[in-house]
């Protein structure tokens, strides 16, 4: 059989009824593997022809590590290192049971926003043609700890940093070495947290801002990688100090030190916006997006959904839309459109200008009746 490429989709299945179509086709085209809390069960059906799903509580030792982890401070930021390595061994198991080779590994998340499935498959598309690791021996591709592709044959690698952030990342507060790093001149710093690497006083000097950082890991290249004795930390996030497990920077020097060359994915998808929100708020916002010229289904959302909970951008499709309505001569669904714009956000000058003159119109259409 011939090799392919799979999608290893990872932790709590935020969004991704949302998302539904966009998976289904992504399962048509790729292998798509999930390892989740049974909490996410249900939403399972929403990611399409899904080849094996793994619940962390169907087994008890997977479980007890994951409750043992909770009882640490920051230690829930384990969990999604957990999950990738159980992924690696539900993929390589699944692998070898069905003879299928792999080429690529694509760890994706279900609450980003994919815009549409043409734009989904497109960028997957690139993401696994991507040139960019072209000729690297070991390359990964990286929007920080958000999304990930690399070889499948570096995942055992990949996934062994959860083994390696227990024993050499907690609480863990001196300058890191970097022995067996490439050169950072291979690197793109665009990919990861690279601005946040605690570095040795003796060798960077003082940082003080981005710029810093980043021409110090040029400048200084060779005697990073060969510097081993006793320095101070220089640190741009100067609360370093105050975090246990730094979980994005250290999978960065994870990989750093284990020869991998990073780079950027050159089209990246973003967090969607709704992520934080309830299932009920999203299909209750869709609902509502669904019939914007109904005054009863306007006035049900007015009443029924936690606006504080809504992303800042969606005020400015209600704005707009209102001002649609107002041009077509509906004031009365101009003014809920623009008064669910003002909920969400309630000191923006314009809304509140056109709040305010769309009240005075009713006011006046009321009075002349």
């Amino acid at each position: 059989m011939g090799s392919k490429n799979c999608i290893l989709i990872t932790g709590i299945l935020r969004n991704a009824f949302l998302n539904e179509n966009i998976f289904k086709e992504i399962s048509k085209r790729y292998d798509v593997f999930v390892v989740t809390s049974t909490d996410s069960a249900e939403d399972v059906k929403y990611l399409g022809r899904v080849k094996n799903v793994y619940y962390v509580e169907d087994d008890p030792l997977q479980l007890k590590i994951q409750n043992d982890l909770l009882q640490l401070r920051e230690g829930f930021k384990y969990l999604q290192w957990q999950k990738l390595l159980l992924g690696y061994f539900l993929i390589d198991e699944w692998k070898n049971k069905n003879h299928v080779e792999y080429n690529k590994v694509i760890k994706l998340r279900t609450d980003l926003s994919f815009d549409s499935v043409e734009n989904a498959l497109e960028r997957l598309v690139s993401i696994v043609e991507d040139d960019v690791c072209l000729n690297k021996e070991k390359c990964i591709a990286m929007n920080t700890d958000l999304y990930f592709s690399f070889d499948y044959k570096f995942f055992d690698i990949v996934s062994a940093f959860f083994i390696a952030s227990l024993s050499n990342y907690y609480a863990s507060f001196s300058f890191q070495s970097f022995k067996g790093c490439r050169s950072f001149h291979e690197m793109d710093f665009s990919a990861a947290k690279f601005l946040w690497l605690k570095l040795p006083r003796v060798v960077v000097g003082n940082l003080f801002k981005e710029a810093d950082v980043y021409n110090a890991l040029l400048k200084h290249d060779d005697q990073l990688k060969g510097f081993n004795g006793q320095s101070e930390v220089s640190c741009i996030r100067s609360n370093y100090k105050h975090i246990l497990f730094p979980s994005e920077v250290a999978f960065l020097h994870y990989l750093l030190v284990s020869g991998f060359v990073v780079k950027s994915f050159k089209h990246r998808f973003s967090l969607s916006s709704l992520r934080n929100l309830s299932k009920k708020d999203i299909q209750a916002l869709q609902f509502c997006k669904n019939n914007l010229h109904d005054e009863k289904v306007l006035q049900s959302f007015l009443s029924s959904v936690d606006f504080s909970l809504l992303p800042d951008d969606q005020a400015d499709f209600f704005r707009d839309t209102s001002i649609t309505a107002e041009h077509s001569g509906t004031i009365k669904v101009a003014y809920l459109l623009m008064k669910i714009a003002n909920k969400i956000r309630p000191h923006g000058p314009y809304i509140l200008e056109k709040l305010s003159e769309y009240q005075k119109r009713l006011d006046c259409e009321k009075d002349c009746n």
